[in-house]
């Protein structure tokens, strides 16, 4: 759904015991700033309501993906959750250096 905006190349949302996080790939013509994530929380709560509102959205560089080519949703709760114990072999990812980069990109409030 956050697709369907100009600035994103691509994202994922998974729920965390705190709500739900976004995780969001600019455009990359986008600038990344407090109104684009304004404007995608705003997006989300137009179309699908307030319970969906993301709490967080983390702009990064790519998702994390399986060899498959599916996003490593696992990994992206437990970023959400805080919980950066056990997040599996990075070896069984597509691109293993994304992980590196989701950990050091900060949430928003």
């Amino acid at each position: 759904m956050l697709e369907s905006h100009d600035a994103v190349a691509d994202a994922a949302a998974v729920g965390a015991p705190d709500g739900v996080h976004a995780f969001v790939v600019a455009a990359p013509d986008a600038r990344v700033t407090d109104i684009l994530e304004a404007d995608l929380k705003g997006l989300v709560r137009r179309e699908i309501g307030a319970a969906a509102v993301p709490k967080s959205v983390r702009f990064v560089s790519a998702l994390p993906r399986v060899k498959s080519g599916a996003v490593a949703r696992r990994i992206l709760r437990k970023v959400a959750a805080g919980d950066l114990s056990n997040l599996g072999d990075p070896s069984q990812l597509a691109d293993p250096g994304v992980l590196d980069d989701l950990l050091k990109t900060p949430a928003s409030a």
